[in-house]
């Protein structure tokens, strides 16, 4: 591995990381999202990313669900972070678009309880099939 390939790797005192996760996350009713929600989506997911040491590398959406591949930081678990960003989405999602998000809830729960992590390469299959499966 050349010097230029290990600059974008997490270093530790002596281990060398580069943990890349790509979630999917449903929302309960599958067509939930306009343009304008996923644009604010992204932003949220962003901020989100930073306070936790993560990086959101890529960020997708359609209408009833989101793409995001986030370049995790060693220390924050999965779950953790997958609480963090869909609790705090769905807070501001939901309170920013109240009227067009309102009948969008079910038991006022934005997202689904299940979601997709995956880590390692050709994920797009495997994404794709959890998709189509859900729905």
């Amino acid at each position: 591995m050349s010097k230029a390939n290990l600059n974008n790797w997490r270093r530790g005192r002596k281990c060398l990381l580069k943990n890349t996760v790509d979630f999917v996350f449903l929302t309960r009713n599958k067509n939930a999202f306009t343009g304008e929600h996923l644009d604010r989506l992204e932003i949220i997911f962003d901020e989100t990313c930073k306070q936790m040491k993560c990086q959101l590398l890529q960020f997708n959406g359609s209408v009833g669900h989101v793409y995001l591949s986030i370049l995790v930081h060693s220390s924050i678990s999965v779950s953790r972070l997958v609480a963090k960003l869909k609790g705090k989405s769905a807070y501001f999602i939901t309170r920013e678009f109240p009227s067009e998000l309102k009948d969008k809830t079910i038991k006022n729960r934005f997202w689904s309880s299940s979601y997709a992590a995956i880590s390692g390469e050709n994920t797009s299959t495997l994404i794709a099939k959890f998709i189509t499966e859900d729905t």
